[in-house]
């Protein structure tokens, strides 16, 4: 894939009653290294500040970094995740749940992996559980099973 400007990253963030938690993950899209990027947060229903946290928030939006937010009525995250497809502009869709953060170069490592190999279609990181000071307290995730395991159905469905 020959280009003359970067992917777009669209990065979901469904999020609902969280306002406490999804400035942290908002900023976490602000600071990563891979520019340009498109930051959805789709509200699902919430009854708590979450509105005006993203409006602070807007006034800290970094150059590269169109952030977005929607409301609508509660229908579930996988419902808010949808819309943020649909209203979404970007080359490649990057999830986020609110109570989470990106390392500053996660972005960048995916979207140089789907741009420099057009046969990877997806990928996905393993997380890690921290604590308050950033000690890390313990693994998320399973590496991907070699081609041919039976386990291979789970992550795909």
């Amino acid at each position: 894939m020959t280009r003359s400007s970067p992917p777009l990253v669209s990065v979901i963030i469904p999020t609902y009653n969280r306002a406490a938690l999804v400035g942290a993950s908002v900023r976490s899209v602000f600071q990563q290294t891979y520019r340009p990027i498109e930051c959805l947060v789709m509200d699902d229903g919430s009854t708590d500040d979450t509105a005006s946290v993203l409006q602070a928030l807007a006034r800290e939006c970094p150059p590269g970094v169109d952030l977005r937010y929607a409301w609508a009525q509660n229908a579930g995250p996988n419902h808010a995740r949808n819309r943020g497809v649909a209203a979404s502009r970007g080359d490649y869709i990057c999830y986020l749940d609110s109570d989470d953060v990106l390392p500053p170069d996660s972005v960048e490592a995916r979207a140089r992996l789907l741009t420099e190999d057009a046969k990877v279609d997806f990928c996905y990181g393993v997380g890690s559980v921290q604590d308050e000071s950033g000690e890390e307290l313990g693994r998320i995730g399973e590496p991907w099973p070699s081609a041919g395991e039976s386990r291979i159905a789970r992550y795909l469905f």
